[in-house]
C-alpha cells in the first residue's frame, strides 16, 4: 500500500481533491518534475471519500500496490509493447520492400495506438475505482496519527 497525507481542498459526493506535498522520496525520482502540479511542489489528487471529509481536513490517502502496479503497467509498458509490435508489422508487412522507414513509421503508429489504448484503459479503470486512491483516515493536525 502506498500512503500519503494531504489536505482536502475540494469535495463532492463520494470524492475529494487532496493536496499532497512533495515528499523526500520525490527528490531522488528522475520524473518528479513531470508529476508535480500546482505550486510549491504540491500535487492535487482526486480520491474516493468513504468517510465524508470536509475542506481543510488533513487525511491519509492510500493506493493499493496492485493499483499502483496496474497504473504503471498501463502508463509505461503498454505503449512500449505496442511500439515494438508496430516496428515488426511495419518491417514485415510491406513484403519485399522491407526498410527501416516502414519500421520507423510502424513504431510511431504503434506508439500512438499504445498511448491511446493506455489512456482509454486508464479512464475505464479509474471510473471503476481500480486505480483511484481512497481516503482511509482523518489525521490530527499536529501529527501523522489517525484520529
Amino acid at each position: 500500500m502506498e500512503a500519503e497525507v494531504g489536505k482536502v481542498i475540494d469535495t463532492r459526493p463520494g470524492h475529494a481533491h487532496v493536496e499532497v506535498q512533495q515528499s523526500c522520496i520525490c527528490s531522488s525520482c528522475k520524473v518528479a518534475s513531470s508529476c508535480v502540479h500546482g505550486t510549491g511542489g504540491a500535487r492535487i489528487i482526486e480520491a474516493r471519500d468513504p468517510l465524508g471529509v470536509s475542506v481543510d481536513q488533513r487525511v491519509r490517502i492510500e493506493l493499493s500496490s496492485g493499483g499502483l502496479i496496474g497504473a504503471s503497467f498501463l502508463a509505461y509498458i503498454v505503449p512500449i509493447i505496442a511500439m515494438f509490435i508496430g516496428v515488426v508489422l511495419g518491417y514485415y508487412l510491406p513484403g519485399e520492400e522491407r526498410s527501416d522507414t516502414w519500421a520507423g513509421l510502424g513504431a510511431v503508429a504503434g506508439l500512438g495506438v499504445g498511448v491511446l489504448v493506455s489512456r482509454v484503459s486508464a479512464d475505464w479503470l479509474a471510473r471503476r475505482g481500480k486505480i483511484t486512491p481512497t481516503i482511509t483516515a482523518i489525521v490530527a493536525e499536529g501529527d501523522m496519527e489517525e484520529r
